[in-house]
């Protein structure tokens, strides 16, 4: 599925930052692999209010590492929109 794909880009782009301090660092993995855990999930099985939970901090994380690293971001956001439009 896409949202892999984007979790296991997002989980490279945290570890190779090299600006990021490490506990920065860790509690962004540890969200990133909460929400893939939750998105893994049986809907039945899903607790919607810890996964609403965990997609609002990640979005938080995420809103942080745009703003403390521009240059990546703007560089992995072209080459995921020119695989997309690649149909890749």
């Amino acid at each position: 599925m896409a949202y892999k794909n984007i979790i296991n880009e997002l989980q490279i782009l945290i570890n190779e930052a090299k600006n990021m301090p490490e506990p920065k660092k860790s509690e962004m993995l540890k969200l990133i692999n909460n929400l893939k855990t939750e998105l893994e999930k049986k809907p039945e099985d899903k607790n919607s209010a810890k996964l609403t939970e965990s997609k609002n901090d990640l979005e938080t994380m995420v809103e942080e590492f745009e703003i403390s690293h521009p240059v990546l971001t703007e560089n992995m956001a072209s080459l995921l929109n020119l695989l997309s439009n690649l149909g890749i």
